[in-house]
């Protein structure tokens, strides 16, 4: 998959590509710390927008109802 993200006016276009468990080993610096987290721990945590942009699009992630981020127009706001 490659996504694009943009921050600060600087654009990105990153690849991401499957790694399996079993290979995890063989590309990490020694001595680095990696744990792998429930998808279900994923979502309340925090994430760097290209990390929740590419579990969103990967599916991984659910996504925000705009329900959630705004009231309905005919809904009171306090």
């Amino acid at each position: 998959m490659t996504v694009r993200h943009a921050i600060m006016q600087v654009n990105y276009y990153v690849r991401i590509r499957t790694v399996f468990e079993d290979d995890v080993e063989g590309m990490i610096v020694p001595g680095g710390e990696r744990r792998w987290i429930p998808l279900n721990q994923a979502a309340d945590m925090a994430l760097t927008g290209l990390t929740r942009k590419v579990l969103a699009r990967a599916h991984l992630l659910p996504t925000a109802s705009l329900d959630a981020i705004a009231p309905q127009r005919d809904t009171d706001v306090l």
